[in-house]
């Protein structure tokens, strides 16, 4: 009797230490895309421009960080997220480096309404992504519309991360937006 109850309240103690450390999950980190502080910023313009949403393929447009695996496959990390709407995030960060580039304040979102700028900017994301450890990359493609007057351009840019980790990982990231923003205000500067 007392060998049975013994059996019994240890086998309970397992299988609850069981379910405890079971319950236990690693803790997520949450990143977001930024513009470095040390962006030089450009010499006071007053140029104006509306910029519409940045648009990502839809495999970006998620919470988890994606990485590549293979040329063909991706992997996406449950414990690495972004902290909001990746699209978002990405348009904030590229409305403020512009704004810093030209020297100017008057960017704006067209997301809400319709602005009255003669300048007119949309950028499409067709690619970003890389391996951590090794590279990451990003292909984009835009369109300035000056006074109904279209001027495209687009640009693929690298860089190579220092190690494995996802924080580096996105820091190169927000650094190869700084150079799509710096293609798109040589363009704006140049007016095309």
């Amino acid at each position: 009797m007392m060998y049975h109850r013994l059996l019994t309240f240890f086998g309970s103690a397992l299988i609850l230490g069981g379910l405890i450390g079971c319950s236990s999950t690693r803790p997520s980190h949450l990143y977001i895309l930024a513009s470095p502080q040390a962006l030089k910023a450009g010499p006071k313009t007053d140029i104006a421009v509306s910029m519409d949403s940045v648009r990502i393929p839809k495999h970006l447009d998620r919470s988890l960080v994606v990485t590549q695996k293979t040329e063909q496959e991706l992997a996406y990390s449950e414990f690495h997220r972004w902290a909001g709407p990746l699209e978002q995030n990405i348009t904030a960060v590229i409305k403020e480096n512009l704004g810093t580039l030209l020297g100017t304040n008057q960017i704006t979102e067209n997301r809400y309404k319709k602005n009255s700028s003669p300048v007119q900017l949309a950028i499409t994301i067709q690619h970003l992504t890389g391996t951590l450890g090794g590279s990451a990359t990003l292909k984009a493609k835009w369109t300035i519309t000056i006074d109904d007057s279209e001027h495209t351009g687009h640009g693929i840019y690298s860089g190579a991360l220092s190690d494995d980790s996802p924080a580096t990982y996105v820091a190169v990231q927000s650094d190869l937006l700084v150079k799509l923003s710096e293609d798109i205000a040589k363009q704006l500067k140049a007016g095309k």
